[in-house]
């Protein structure tokens, strides 16, 4: 529960932090007034130093935790994936595609005009090539993975050895549920 305070408050309580000690500093004449407003604007570079931070501090909180409690990698699920459950996975995904094409299909027949081709705007850090890679590299790769330790490693992990697994999986799927 601590880890998990920590972990949560950190995230918040850390970047909200450093973005007001460089609006101060931005104020009086340290830094430039730029730099100050960048974790405070909406442009893509601002939202893309922002979210960049985000997850520095977001790392750095579960590599603390991991070396404060000693977890050994195999403790928070990180081991050399087998070549059986390569295979399922890659298998539930491919079957997953064809659920929801199957799926979209009935919905498009059932209800016209309803509009299933929206394009989606999911580039928050703008639309040039680097922001493109930024956006696949810290919402495809980065974010996942630092969720995966830290939700179903560590959180996981932990509740697992003071509560039934099957209660200590309910209780961390509903903080990621809640979270997302």
């Amino acid at each position: 529960v601590q880890d998990g305070l920590l972990a949560i408050s950190g995230v918040i309580v850390l970047p909200t932090l450093l973005a007001l000690v460089a609006i101060g500093l931005a104020k009086i004449g340290i830094l430039p007034k730029s730099i100050g407003r960048i974790f405070i604007d909406e442009t893509p570079l601002a939202v893309l130093v922002q979210y960049v931070t985000g997850l520095v501090i977001e790392s750095a909180i579960v590599i603390y935790l991991i070396r404060l409690r000693k977890i050994k990698f195999s403790d928070i699920g990180l081991t050399w994936p087998r070549l059986r459950w390569i295979a399922v996975a890659l298998s539930l995904y491919i079957l997953q595609l064809i659920l929801a094409v199957v799926i979209i299909s009935v919905i498009k027949a059932l209800s016209p005009s309803l509009n299933l081709d929206q394009i989606q705007d999911i580039h928050p850090f703008g639309q040039s090539t680097w922001a493109l890679i930024a956006s696949f590299m810290s919402s495809v790769l980065i974010a996942p993975i630092i969720e995966e330790i830290l939700f179903r490693g560590v959180l996981f992990g932990s509740l697992r050895t003071k509560l039934p697994t099957w209660l200590a999986a309910i209780i961390a799927t509903a903080i990621v549920a809640l979270l997302h």
